[in-house]
């Protein structure tokens, strides 16, 4: 019996200390999901498209005129009240804003205003932001500072109009610039 109990002894000994000698680590686990930041635009009569396949222009008789809608070229397809010229679509995994931004200096006879809506068109537009379509805001597109024209929740969509003012922009002229569409995570 006695051997039974040095046994036990031993045993509960040798438990003891290895509780006693017992050693700890931790680890730092992380969950991640990287960020898409990806969008598509559609055009009035086109797809959806990352890029768009068509171009875009702002025409009109007069040299001089306002709230000129943008049109799709050589499709006839236009921005009208309730059509806008682009709608953009968050493909991506988190909020987005767009911005516009021309990659060059716009001719001094012409103004490009981007808005939410079709009334959002004002004589005077905010440098380069759109606050809410509740508002009715517009702003100006350029190529000095990018403009932002929408807030896309995921899997939300926006629709933007552009228009164009002339004052007294020559008769026969032609000028193409390239409008760069960006998305930033928000």
């Amino acid at each position: 019996m006695k051997g039974k109990w040095i046994a036990v002894v031993f045993i509960v000994v040798a438990a003891i200390a290895v509780l006693v000698w017992a050693d700890a680590a931790t680890t730092t686990v992380y969950f991640n999901t990287p960020s898409t930041v990806s969008f598509t635009i559609t055009l009035p009569g086109e797809a959806a498209a990352t890029t768009p396949t068509a171009d875009i222009e702002f025409n009109s008789t007069d040299t001089s005129a306002t709230k000129i809608n943008a049109t799709v070229t050589n499709a006839g397809d236009a921005q009208t009240d309730v059509v806008p010229i682009f709608t953009y679509t968050n493909t991506g995994n988190v909020g987005i804003k767009i911005t516009l931004l021309f990659g060059a200096a716009l001719p001094a006879q012409v103004k490009v205003k981007a808005g939410l809506n079709n009334s959002a068109w004002q004589t005077w537009c905010n440098e380069s932001i759109l606050y809410d379509a509740r508002h009715n805001d517009c702003a100006f597109v350029n190529d000095t500072q990018a403009a932002t024209v929408a807030n896309i929740s995921v899997a939300g969509t926006e629709e933007v109009w552009l228009w164009a003012d002339y004052t007294v922009y020559p008769g026969g002229s032609s000028t193409s610039r390239t409008l760069t569409h960006t998305s930033l995570a928000t």
